[in-house]
């Protein structure tokens, strides 16, 4: 199960979420500019700059990958309070927090899809990693939208939510498909970790052939470097953090 460091990416700027102290993932922004951390196994918010342990949203189990909703006044993370990781979602300051979803092996990754209605997150229970896709209000099934023999990971909405790019061990790199599980295709060869730009016409990767932080197209093609070396979860800002 993927729980890689998140590293935070500003216009073309990325900086190691490793520098914030202890063991950490990060989500950024919330409503306020704040970040959301994964630190000593919980859920802390932190403005930018503070240099001080944040304020702590979680208290029970182990609790990682948080992800800001779209409009920053929700976030949903996993938590193994109940047994195993499932998705849960809380408010801003903690309030009113509920387990989204039951499954009987480890969930990761969670990912708002941009309309804030709708979670993608990666689920174990088959024996590999699969993409599934729950809606937050409820009476729908949970619907794996990418599944297989070899292992679907790291699920990214398009800014339009009409497709999730994920890693896929089955084409060595990143794979697509529509949101409601079809039209999927192999997308990027020797590519990982993928990150939407805003505006939906491009993407940032990891090459995982060249140890490079690459910038995309939103079909795959070109190609520009980003930053030499390898890093972890490029991250694009959105038009606004405040």
């Amino acid at each position: 199960m993927h729980r890689a460091l998140h590293a935070l990416a500003a216009g073309a700027v990325v900086a190691c979420a490793a520098a914030l102290a202890g063991s950490a993932s990060a989500a950024f922004p919330g409503l306020n500019g704040q970040i959301a951390v994964s630190r000593n196994d919980q859920i802390v918010v932190k403005a930018p700059g503070d240099l001080t342990g944040g304020t702590a949203l979680t208290t029970l189990g182990q609790n990682s990958d948080p992800e800001w909703s779209p409009d920053g006044t929700r976030i949903v993370f996993v938590s193994n309070r109940g047994g195993v990781f499932d998705v849960w979602v809380m408010n801003a300051n903690g309030s009113d927090q509920r387990q989204l979803t039951f499954d009987s092996a480890d969930a990761a990754t969670p990912s708002w899809s941009p309309d804030g209605t709708r979670i993608a997150y990666t689920n174990s229970e088959s024996g590999t990693e699969n993409i599934v896709v729950i809606a937050l209000a409820g009476g729908v099934l949970p619907l794996t939208v990418a599944g297989g023999t070899g292992n679907q990971d790291l699920p990214v909405w398009s800014p339009d939510g009409s497709r999730i790019i994920f890693e896929d061990d089955t084409v060595g790199g990143l794979s697509s498909v529509g949101a409601t599980g079809a039209g999927r295709a192999p997308f990027l060869s020797d590519a990982a970790q993928p990150d939407w730009s805003p505006d939906g016409t491009r993407l940032v990767v990891r090459r995982t052939d060249l140890l490079r932080l690459h910038v995309v197209n939103a079909d795959g093609s070109g190609g520009a470097t980003l930053a030499n070396g390898p890093g972890v979860r490029p991250a694009w800002a959105p038009r606004s953090t405040t």
